[in-house]
């Protein structure tokens, strides 16, 4: 449903629509209704969400993983262009990663390895250490889908990333 949504908003250009998801992000009970929608947005055309990356943000203080997971993906999909003002963040993010379930953690890989393709070199070199980190505690039955994408990209420490994937895959 919120595919079809978020097609329709991107479609219509419909920014005032987007300004009332963003505006309302702080309502625990329709919280992930919004972000999940702003996420297939994000998908689509992030450029319309580009100047709403702090009230996206609000969403770092759920209390909601699902919510969370979301926010990650979304910052991920923002990253390529925003890649400072996500970097921003990475307090709460790293927070919400080390509390947060696989599915967090699946999120938060992929928020540091666009970091890790997009930010200048000081983010590159903080984000990688992390991309390893969340790859030695995310449980070994995800971390096959993350190889390909690993591989394919251009990032420092590629070859000790997928050293960590296969070592811990061995063990299934």
């Amino acid at each position: 449903m919120s595919k079809e949504i978020a097609k329709e908003i991107v479609e219509e250009n419909n920014i005032q629509r987007i300004n009332s998801l963003v505006t309302n992000l702080h309502h625990p009970e329709t919280e992930f209704d919004f972000i999940s929608l702003i996420y297939e947005i994000s998908l689509i055309k992030p450029d319309l969400l580009e100047c709403h990356l702090d009230d996206i943000a609000i969403c770092l203080n759920s209390n909601n993983s699902a919510v969370h997971k979301f926010t990650l993906l979304t910052f991920s999909n923002l990253a390529n262009k925003k890649w400072k003002d996500v970097w921003d963040y990475r307090e709460r993010v790293c927070d919400i990663i080390t509390e947060g379930d696989f599915l967090v953690l699946e999120s938060g890989l992929s928020l540091f390895l666009e970091m890790a393709k997009f930010g200048n070199s000081e983010i590159r070199s903080a984000a990688l250490p992390c991309i390893s980190v969340i790859l030695e505690i995310l449980p070994v039955e995800n971390l096959q889908k993350f190889t390909k994408v690993i591989a394919e990209s251009d990032i420092l420490f590629k070859a000790k990333n997928l050293t960590i994937i296969e070592k811990r895959t061995k063990l299934l």
